[in-house]
């Protein structure tokens, strides 16, 4: 049977604690193999773990119910990919690899939100109209 969470506050508390679980989980584990090849290519999958996975958590428990912006996640993505770089200083070429997935994303997302702002404008030319919806849009908030 599935829990559901619905407090603010315990969607919070796990976000922290599964990032957190993360990120201890994958520094132990790479610090743990001393074969160097190895190493490297652990600490490139512990990178898309502190990046991507750390992300679509947060995206799954925060923003996905309106809790947070969508905005909001790129900041996670950034803030695991700068952990990952000081966490795994070895494995720059896939942190690197990463971070231009991330700004892809980030790219996509803007030419969404413009292409979507232009389609508005379009039917409804009012700019009055357009202040109040740009007020009341949340997924340009970042809190």
């Amino acid at each position: 049977m599935p829990v559901r969470v619905t407090a603010s506050s315990t969607r919070y508390a796990a976000f922290f604690l599964l990032a957190l679980t993360i990120n201890i989980v994958d520094s132990t584990l790479v610090r743990s193999i001393s074969d160097p090849g190895k190493r490297l290519f652990v600490a490139g999958g512990a990178v898309f773990d502190l990046t991507l996975t750390v992300s679509a958590t947060y995206y799954w428990l925060l923003v996905r119910p309106g809790i947070r912006g969508r905005a909001s996640l790129m900041a996670i993505a950034l803030i695991g990919i700068l952990r990952a770089t000081f966490l795994f200083p070895n494995a720059r070429t896939v942190t690197a690899a990463v971070g231009a997935l991330c700004e892809l994303g980030l790219a996509a997302f803007v030419i969404v939100q413009v292409r979507q702002r232009v389609r508005h404008r379009r039917s409804n030319p009012d700019p009055a109209d357009a202040i109040r919806q740009a007020r009341s849009a949340r997924h340009w908030s970042l809190s």
